[in-house]
């Protein structure tokens, strides 16, 4: 798989979403989390870093309550052309996903 995927948000969820892309053979630009961690997951936390802006697949997995902050966030960063946006939200459909759409990021 040639996509490029970024993880917003390095809890638990984030974490083992990035190792199974990775086992898999998913290219992992970046886990975006609170607290940056130089260890082997290499957490970047602070200000999005540039590698959001190459990814074609941004998965945000954050707390519900989070979602609006984090999608606000990445609508601001500046995406690549056609990147998609996945939320890993069980029942969250926050409005700032439309401002996303919006922008050409299903």
């Amino acid at each position: 798989m040639s996509d490029r995927v970024f993880i917003l948000g390095a809890g638990r969820a984030g974490r083992g979403l990035s190792r199974a892309l990775r086992a898999s053979g998913v290219a992992v630009v970046g886990l975006h989390g609170r607290r940056a961690n130089g260890g082997a997951e290499k957490i970047t936390a602070g200000p999005l870093p540039d590698a959001v802006r190459r990814a074609k697949v941004v998965i945000v997995a954050v707390r519900d309550s989070q979602l609006g902050d984090a999608l606000r966030e990445l609508e601001s960063a500046g995406l690549a052309t056609g990147a998609v946006v996945l939320h890993a939200s069980g029942s969250a459909e926050p409005p700032e996903l439309d401002a996303l759409r919006r922008a050409g990021h299903p």
